[in-house]
């Protein structure tokens, strides 16, 4: 009996062990292949993942090229504007010089000017800069505008200036009249001509009331291209007074 089974498992082992070899390679070729394609995707995910950022380095870097020509137009960009600010700021000294300011009161100047640099206040009793120059005045004195203009301010502030009216002239600068009577000939927008009365001297600036020169104008001008403050004096026609602070 067990003869017998021996001998169908052998002739069976025989006639299908073909078979059964060929199952077992293709179930191999199938695991290599199953291997091989997974290991093709990885590869080829790694080179897609390695190729972006290649791309990404080389955008990168592009961008880093590019950086200083975009800096460079915004410089040119900058200059050219800079060149008109410049331009404009040469000009505005010839078109000021141009136009003759009258003197806004008949007087000598009593008190340069110092701007920034501090001379001695007998009122205050210590050291101050002065932006204008002080022209003497008696109180009751019409005062003029110098040029034709638009009033810009009328104010009071109770102390350096007292009672003052600002004027924006065409030329770029603007003149400032203080220490005014309280009544005041003209308000806030008026357009005003050159030689027009636009109040009289006063003595509300607080700050300067006790000055060993008396009554007085103070006058200032302003560079509105510059923005700053100048000497009056490079306008008007006035002598310096002896002895003027």
């Amino acid at each position: 009996m067990d003869k017998n089974f021996f001998q169908r498992s052998s002739n069976f082992l025989k006639k299908e062990g073909f078979y059964v070899l060929l199952f077992v390679c293709l179930c191999i070729v199938a695991a290599v292949a199953a291997v091989s394609t997974r290991n093709a995707k990885l590869k080829a995910s790694e080179l897609a993942s390695s190729q972006n950022k290649e791309v990404a380095q080389e955008q990168k870097e592009e961008s880093k090229k590019q950086l200083p020509n975009a800096d460079m137009v915004k410089e040119t960009t900058n200059t050219n504007n800079t060149s008109s600010k410049t331009q404009g700021s040469k000009t505005a000294p010839v078109t000021n010089t141009s136009t003759k300011f009258i003197n806004p009161v008949k007087g000598d100047i009593v008190r340069t000017y110092s701007y920034p640099n501090a001379v001695w206040c007998e009122t205050m009793g210590h050291h101050r800069s002065i932006k204008g120059i002080d022209i003497a005045a008696k109180v009751g004195t019409d005062v003029l505008a110098v040029a034709d203009g638009v009033v810009e301010a009328v104010d009071n502030d109770k102390t350096e200036l007292g009672q003052y009216v600002q004027i924006k002239h065409a030329n770029g600068l603007i003149s400032v009249y203080s220490n005014l009577d309280e009544k005041i000939s003209v308000k806030k927008g008026d357009k005003v001509k050159q030689n027009d009365p636009i109040g009289k001297v006063g003595k509300t600036a607080t700050t300067f009331i006790e000055e060993k020169y008396g009554d007085h104008l103070n006058f200032q001008v302003i560079n509105t291209a510059k923005n700053e403050q100048v000497d009056p004096t490079a306008y008007l026609s006035l002598k310096v007074a002896p002895n003027n602070k």
